[in-house]
């Protein structure tokens, strides 16, 4: 229940409600199927053995080089521990990964077609999203690698099973390595309370740090609602703020006085509300803003669309989006702006500039005006 509670007010993993890619799926699968497999390591018995079955063929659907990889890696790194060898020997995960792939391949008709996700895997936001998406508990994630890592090293079972998910987790490009952190951080909130808990000092470090370092954070986004949005920018991100900061303090309070309900309360619901008004209050800014110079292409002429990209961008959301305007006109894609006419509909991007830079738009000879990021984000359909 405590891990579910981390996760859930983490500032990363309730993000995939509200995409509609494969993270949020793949993340659930294969969390189950981790969990259904150490289940079974530690009791084995049919019903955990067939549980790993189906999640690892649902994860194997919607991920198909990811979920092997993952089953390949964890019980291999398991292995350490000989008082499992012989059931991960009678459960055999790695003909399975074998036989998941297959069945995938024979579902998608002879290919393994990689599902849409919202964040790529070995991307950055991979690697950084779940810690950063753990600041209301830093102080706990310190003293977690603080006691893992040197209970690891003694050859400590449970603290191999958590560090080995997260690693597997991480070579296989899973999103589940946000539930094992959120696991790690779990066990912390519980043994804090545990009389003479060693690590004390590095969770009252970790949440002055963090404090510091949101009362900072926190008046960048209040500045920056206000640069972009006015007065009512200002005020989505000063409640955003005021919520966030005041319940952290309350749980830094709690760890001193240790109170354990403060400790709980505190960082859970500042996660819970940062990411609830951020939806609320801040985002239906951003998607008038989008929507308010989208229709900037309603000022363009009928006939040939011609966009220019880099070439290190992606392909542009532009594109789409007039496309599903005007399905008559054709849209001309170019990455050399030097063979674009100089008047008629002309975008072209800002100079080495990623998607969400902006472009420039060219609708008539004398105009220029600049189509803000919030244009780019997803297609009106």
């Amino acid at each position: 229940l405590l891990v579910l509670l981390v996760a859930g007010s983490s500032l990363y993993v309730p993000l995939f409600s509200h995409v509609g890619t494969f993270d949020a799926p793949v993340l659930v699968t294969h969390t189950l199927a981790v969990l259904s497999l150490l289940r079974y390591l530690r009791q084995p018995g049919w019903r955990w053995q067939l549980m790993s079955i189906v999640w690892l063929l649902l994860s194997m659907l919607m991920a198909p080089w990811s979920s092997a990889l993952l089953f390949v890696l964890y019980p291999a790194l398991l292995w350490r521990l000989t008082g499992w060898r012989k059931h991960i020997l009678r459960l055999n995960p790695w003909v399975m990964a074998l036989s998941g792939l297959a069945f995938s391949y024979i579902v998608y008709g002879g290919e393994l077609v990689a599902a849409v996700f919202q964040v790529r895997s070995y991307s950055a936001l991979f690697f950084a999203g779940p810690l950063l998406g753990m600041l209301p508990y830093l102080g706990f994630v310190l003293a977690g690698f603080r006691d893992y890592v040197a209970k690891l090293i003694r050859g400590d079972e449970f603290s191999q099973v958590v560090l080995f998910w997260m690693l597997a987790a991480l070579l296989a490009g899973s999103p589940a390595w946000s539930m094992a952190l959120a696991l790690l951080v779990a066990r912390q909130l519980d043994a804090y309370f545990v009389q003479g808990y060693p690590y004390a000092n590095f969770v009252k470090t970790g949440a002055l740090i963090h404090l510091v370092a949101a009362f900072f954070i926190c008046t960048g986004l209040m500045m920056s609602g206000l640069h972009y949005f006015g007065g009512a920018g200002f005020r989505a991100g000063l409640g955003m703020s005021a919520a966030y900061w005041s319940l952290s303090f309350m749980g830094v309070i709690g760890l001193f006085g240790f109170r354990r309900i403060w400790v709980l309360g505190g960082p859970m619901l500042a996660g819970a509300l940062m990411i609830s008004l951020w939806w609320t209050q801040l985002f239906p800014l951003i998607q008038a803003e989008r929507k308010q110079n989208v229709a900037l292409l309603d000022s363009l002429n009928h006939g040939v669309l011609h966009l220019a990209y880099a070439a290190s961008d992606d392909f542009p959301a532009l594109a789409v989006q007039a496309r599903e305007r005007w399905p008559e006109v054709a849209v001309a894609l170019s990455r050399a702006p030097a063979t674009l006419p100089l008047s008629g509909n002309v975008l072209v991007s800002a100079a080495q500039a990623k998607t969400l830079r902006g472009w420039r738009i060219l609708s008539q000879p004398d105009s220029l005006a600049w189509v803000k990021p919030w244009a780019l984000l997803e297609p009106d359909l």
